[in-house]
């Protein structure tokens, strides 16, 4: 049996993409995995195939490729792709794979006919619970659709996590580097203090400029690291004293769960983390946890400091294996959903 999963946005080396799905669809599935370029920082399990080009040239070779190869089940991350996906879902089964509110994350961005856009969005993900199968990555998305889906929760896959290690005394935060997602607020309750701050991401230069300006300011410091293959985050991320979450208060966020937070909980490290609904539902009175006001730049600063301290790591270190335990990507399940859905023809798992 063929999977074929597919994006022209992500990198290729998207954590939930190519190390939680992938590997578990390579158990039953012969795996071609097609993304734009650059390459997988490691390819093993499955084959690589480029998309090039233009983000337009991409979607046409998408397409191309989805009515001219024969797939058991082809899995499509990007919205974009969905129109591509609802033409082929003929030939084909297609596996729409939501892992974010698409309207809703269209109204943050700044961009015209805004809500013209959020409307064509919620038309084409209809038609694509018609035409397809509809998985998502949170409970919350359900709302997007009109019948119950599969969910399978973007929860780390903790065997291929590093081991857990000594505190180096850093500051970190993992993930897109933007002022949505509170870049600026985590510089400035940085800057004044001694601490040295490491952000692993994605930054534009305009950004980066604004962050080193404002950190720049004191005796701390800050290691700007750009994007890293998923493995070497996760082994800086490892050795730090205290991880951050400081998300701000828009539509997008307010009721998802970060998967950074599991990650840094689950590798002993002490979290502290806005207290949006979707992140103290799961987070609050879990040892190592610190929680604050988004935007709350002193309380920010207080809660690093606080969290700094010996007795705080040990308490997250002793409550990892609980993360683990109680967060886990599932495994058994989505392999048991995947064969399930080419094993008989004409099957829906989600009808």
């Amino acid at each position: 049996m063929i999977a074929g999963v597919f994006s022209v946005v992500h990198h290729a080396d998207d954590v939930r993409i190519r190390e939680k799905l992938i590997p578990t669809l390579a158990n039953d599935f012969t795996v071609e995995y097609h993304t734009r370029t650059p390459s997988p920082s490691q390819i093993d399990g499955f084959t690589w195939h480029a998309f090039r080009g233009s983000r337009l040239m991409r979607n046409v070779s998408l397409l191309l490729r989805l009515m001219s190869r024969r797939f058991d089940v082809a899995v499509l991350v990007d919205p974009e792709t969905f129109l591509a996906g609802i033409l082929a879902s003929r030939r084909t089964n297609v596996v729409f794979d939501i892992h974010e509110n698409v309207p809703a994350q269209i109204g943050t961005k700044n961009v015209p006919f805004k809500k013209a856009l959020s409307r064509l969005a919620v038309l084409i993900l209809k038609a694509a619970e018609k035409a397809g199968t509809i998985v998502l990555a949170e409970p919350g998305y359900a709302e997007l659709f009109s019948r119950e889906h599969p969910v399978f929760e973007n929860f780390p896959r903790w065997e291929a996590m590093p081991p857990m290690a000594p505190g180096d005394g850093s500051v970190i935060y993992v993930g897109d580097i933007t002022e949505q997602r509170g870049a600026l607020h985590l510089a400035e309750a940085v800057a004044g203090t001694d601490k040295h701050l490491v952000m692993i991401g994605r930054c534009s230069p305009e950004l980066a400029s604004r962050i080193e300006s404002v950190v720049g300011n004191g005796s701390a410091t800050v290691e700007l690291t750009g994007r890293l293959p998923w493995r070497a985050a996760m082994a800086r991320l490892a050795s730090a004293a205290v991880a951050v979450s400081p998300l701000t208060d828009t539509p997008n966020y307010r009721h998802s769960l970060p998967t950074k937070v599991l990650e840094y909980l689950g590798l002993g490290v002490p979290v502290v983390a806005t207290n949006l609904p979707g992140t103290t539902d799961v987070l609050t009175g879990r040892p190592g946890v610190t929680l604050v006001a988004p935007g709350d730049v002193p309380a920010l600063r207080q809660a690093i400091h606080s969290a700094s301290r010996a007795e705080v790591r040990q308490a997250a270190q002793d409550s990892a294996a609980g993360v683990r335990a109680d967060f886990e990507w599932p495994t058994e399940r989505v392999r048991g959903f995947y064969t399930a859905l080419v094993g008989e023809p004409g099957f829906r798992p989600d009808r």
